[in-house]
């Protein structure tokens, strides 16, 4: 989990943040400005801007600057030699990226085990009560993102055109995601896994609470079922109708591959900073075990254990890790913090008190 340093919000990896921090984060967009070089105008965020100067109305383009700043991204992707030739177009009317070699694969290149696999691992009821929406994130961040992962554009966003490479590394479009949606259809016995063991939680509390006579809860499970049902066939039917998939599939797409390059640079950096803070936890950890045993043992025995409680696993859609972080704490300062997802959920609060009171 990480925590935004200024405004003190949690993601659920370090990528998320770096964009929270980079677009929405209000302390630190007071600090960060990004103005257009041609009319002076101030947007939100590098990616509104680069948006924004593909159309900007004023022709008194200063190339000087945008060269300038090509070379600098042009530094930073060096060390893996992918970008080349990035030349400025220049002319009154256009500054344009072009000339990019990448070593991106195809979609196309996907098979079946490796899909149905990549959902087993990852895909959780969190994503699966994100519907549409919830499969196209999990679409781009576990198929279309990395430099190992296969090349998928959305050249125009505004009408949602998909763009791939085929075998022979030709750009072909992907009309309505037609193809992306084929090849993620391979995963989908992942979701009716999920969808029966959650449908069979839920009766089995819903016949408890009839046998007890307890009507609140009764109204609260009958809703949740059908909150499950609904998702499950709006999942299903996303063949014939598939418009919150493609839409939000377009926005978390790049629209070109030199964007795609930073994204995957980025997203690289974030990855290198997480693992190094982990190592350097796991250092610190083991340092203070060996300097200060008695302060271990002090503590609770089942703290150095791994456990594997599947009654915690689908509480809220957290991580059965982000759930043991906040037991830890609660059980070392007796301080009890609910994750934001839980909050003013009080189904999900009970419980993670449970979870928290259990000794396992």
């Amino acid at each position: 989990m990480s925590i935004c340093s200024v405004c003190k919000k949690e993601y659920s990896n370090k990528y998320n943040l770096l964009r929270h921090q980079e677009t929405t984060c209000k302390k630190i967009k007071k600090e960060v400005v990004h103005q257009c070089i041609n009319c002076n105008k101030v947007l939100c965020s590098k990616q509104s801007l680069s948006l924004h100067l593909k159309k900007c109305k004023n022709i008194n383009y200063n190339f000087q600057q945008i060269n300038n700043e090509i070379k600098e991204i042009k530094k930073e992707l060096s060390k893996n030699n992918q970008v080349q030739n990035i030349t400025i177009n220049n002319n009154n009317t256009n500054n344009t990226l072009n000339q990019t070699n990448h070593n991106y694969g195809s979609i196309l290149s996907l098979s079946k085990e490796v899909i149905k696999e990549t959902f087993e691992k990852n895909y959780t009821l969190e994503d699966f009560f994100g519907s549409q929406k919830g499969l196209a994130d999990f679409t781009n961040k576990h198929f279309l993102r990395g430099k190992d992962n296969p090349l998928y554009l959305c050249t125009d966003k505004s009408r949602q055109k998909f763009v791939y490479t085929d075998e022979q590394q030709q750009e072909t479009e992907d009309v309505n995601a037609e193809i992306m949606i084929k090849l993620m259809a391979k995963g989908f016995m992942k979701m009716k896994q999920l969808y029966d063991e959650e449908d069979s939680i839920l009766q089995k509390r819903l016949k408890q609470f009839v046998k007890d006579d307890d009507m609140t809860n009764i109204v609260e499970t009958r809703n949740q079922i059908k909150t499950l049902e609904d998702t499950y066939k709006q999942l299903l039917t996303i063949f014939k109708n598939g418009d919150k998939y493609r839409i939000q599939l377009s926005k978390v797409l790049p629209s070109s591959v030199e964007n795609r390059l930073i994204n995957d640079e980025q997203l690289k950096l974030a990855s290198d900073d997480e693992t190094y803070v982990t190592n350097e936890l796991d250092r610190i950890s083991k340092n203070k075990e060996k300097t200060n045993n008695n302060e271990f043992l002090s503590e609770p025995e089942h703290l150095d254990k791994p456990l594997y409680d599947k009654t915690a696993r689908h509480i809220g859609g957290i991580t059965y890790g982000g759930l043991r972080m906040l037991k830890n704490h609660y059980i070392k300062t007796g301080e009890k913090l609910y994750h934001a997802k839980h909050k003013n959920q009080h189904l999900f609060m009970k419980q993670f008190d449970e979870f928290c009171e259990n000794d396992e």
